[in-house]
């Protein structure tokens, strides 16, 4: 029976206030009004667990022999094969000598573990993590839950994928409480030793890293998290799942997929089952946390998170996604597809590249039948494809999206949108408060819209409170030909052209805001503040106003442009 979390549900709907909750009200820029503001979101915690009675096992390729004990760091295991065998016995913890090399797949299924007493694998005697370095399909295959799999580095070069999880062998039903921390997966699906670091992918042969066959499925890649259960065993879907704190680069073709083959809300048929609603028939993963998780060089995707709702993409860094792009594949950096209730928040997209004649390349993304996600406190610059893209088909519902209090920063604009490109029947969304500084040349497009799947046009957005700033004089574009019933209000333009007559109340002054010389690092985001002090008296208050600004600053009352309030 598909299980229900009302109380999760209730607070994340609470706190984007976005049915209906976002009407302007009327006053004046610098009147203070009452209005009500959400509360910020913290994510849950991976669960504190009582190690005191765990059986702890040693292994190390150096010193070890599996006709040992294992039971101390001076009679380790040698084999990962050992610990497959060894893998059923209850509380058991598994410590990999630091600095080992492991050149085999490691499996763990048939674990004798609880939520309360979690399978562990873990790093002892230094801080260079152990390798598994695989070959295959996978060099890690986890194929049972309540396991925890910490500090290990997981390679597969010419393989498909570092990790990869399967609901498969458990059956139907919540696969519960998985973590993987500390991690280092590189080099997955990622032949070679073809230079790339500050490399334009233009002039590499990416087919030498990845061929097309190995390219075109998402489904490879560093972490790869599946549920595709059959008809007759029935839905499965994942619970409390923590992927956090990772190293995942040079990795074809994304970084991190969490499948959703019994979550697909977009069309009839496109997933295991028959989609009815979001009540009826839909079995999405909840509460899954992907946090503080450093990807770069993906060779298509960093992120996507599929079929799941009331869960997290918090306080990544995903550098030149779409690296080994290629022509008639679209990538961009972290995305959700299909899900409902999903928060976006703190997270560095940038660098995500269009090579090869590859599509998309957006830092962030709201993808197909999302509903209601919310978008803030994000830092998003140098994506070749724009800051963001909104995009949607014919029966999918894409509703509720607030996107607030974001910095975008020199996002391309010759391709689409350099703030965001808006596709195809994406309904209500509220795009406020947020910073948007262009350096781009002489005619970027800044929102563009068209219609890809041929579904109509998208409706119902609306603009307000948001800063258009370009640091040098440009005639800038919006491209509204593919959305209807939009509305902009009391946004600020500077150095963008004089064609904005779209706004009922547009202001036209300096920001003054310096851009910094080196945009990496999400600190450098602060850098953005205007100087101005009539940007922090101007803006229209609303219900539903995020209650902290970008820089955590309380924001009741205060009437402010762009992501900060002072």
């Amino acid at each position: 029976m598909k299980k229900k979390y009302i109380w999760l549900y209730a607070f994340i709907c609470c706190c984007y206030s976005c049915e209906g909750n976002n009407d302007p009200i009327d006053n004046k820029p610098n009147q203070s009004i009452e209005v009500t503001y959400d509360k910020g979101i913290t994510p849950p915690s991976i669960p504190v667990i009582d190690e005191s009675d765990y059986t702890v096992y040693y292994v190390d390729t150096d010193t070890g022999d599996d006709t040992n004990d294992g039971l101390s760091e001076a009679t380790p295991f040698k084999t990962l094969s050992k610990v497959t065998y060894m893998a059923k016995i209850p509380k058991m913890k598994v410590l990999l000598k630091s600095g080992s090399v492991f050149a085999e797949n490691l499996v763990l299924k048939n674990l004798n573990s609880s939520v309360d007493k979690p399978f562990i694998m873990d790093i002892y005697g230094g801080t260079e993590r152990p390798t598994i370095s695989g070959t295959g399909d996978q060099a890690v295959l986890i194929q049972d839950d309540n396991m925890r799999f910490r500090n290990i580095r997981v390679t597969n070069k010419t393989g498909t994928r570092g990790i990869r999880i399967q609901t498969q062998i458990q059956g139907a039903g919540a696969f519960l409480n998985v973590e993987i921390t500390g991690c280092l997966i590189e080099e997955v699906n990622w032949a070679g030793d073809i230079p790339f670091e500050n490399v334009d992918p233009e002039t590499i042969d990416v087919e030498k890293i990845a061929p097309d066959s190995r390219f075109s499925n998402k489904e490879f890649g560093g972490i790869i998290i599946e549920n595709a259960t059959t008809q007759e065993q029935g839905a499965s879907w994942y619970e409390n799942l923590f992927i956090t704190n990772n190293i995942i680069r040079q990795v074809c073709r994304t970084g991190i997929l969490i499948q959703g083959k019994w979550g697909q809300r977009d069309k009839p048929g496109n997933g295991n089952n028959e989609y009815i609603s979001d009540d009826q028939n839909w079995y999405p993963s909840r509460n899954v946390v992907i946090q503080g998780n450093d990807f770069s060089y993906c060779g298509g995707d960093g992120l996507i998170l599929m079929g799941s709702t009331d869960s997290y993409i918090d306080h990544n860094r995903c550098f030149h996604a779409n690296f080994l792009g290629r022509n008639g594949q679209a990538s961009a950096g972290l995305w959700p597809y299909s899900c409902t209730n999903i928060v976006m928040q703190y997270n560095e997209a940038a660098y995500t590249w269009l090579a090869h004649g590859s599509a998309d390349g957006q830092g962030l993304d709201v993808d197909i039948a999302c509903k209601n996600t919310l978008v803030q406190y994000n830092y998003v610059h140098h994506n070749k494809g724009g800051g963001i893209l909104l995009c949607n088909i014919k029966t999918g519902d894409h509703s509720g999206t607030v996107i607030r209090n974001n910095i975008f920063y020199k996002n391309d604009g010759s391709y689409r949108g350099s703030l965001m490109t808006v596709s195809s029947n994406v309904g209500a969304t509220d795009i406020y408060n947020n910073t948007i500084v262009l350096d781009n040349g002489t005619t970027p497009v800044i929102i563009f819209t068209d219609d890809w799947a041929n579904a109509g046009k998208s409706h119902d957005i609306s603009y307000r409170n948001n800063i258009f700033v370009s640091m040098t004089p440009c005639t800038g574009k919006i491209d509204l030909h593919n959305m209807e019933k939009y509305s902009f209000e009391n946004n600020l333009f500077f150095h963008v052209g004089s064609s904005f007559i779209i706004d009922s109340s547009p202001l036209r002054y300096d920001p003054k805001i310096n851009a910094p010389v080196s945009a990496n690092g999400f600190s450098q985001a602060l850098r953005f503040r205007p100087t101005e002090s009539k940007v922090f008296t101007d803006g229209i208050l609303f219900d539903g106003m995020a209650d902290t600004d970008f820089a955590g600053n309380p924001v009741q009352g205060i009437n402010y442009l762009g992501a900060f309030s002072k």
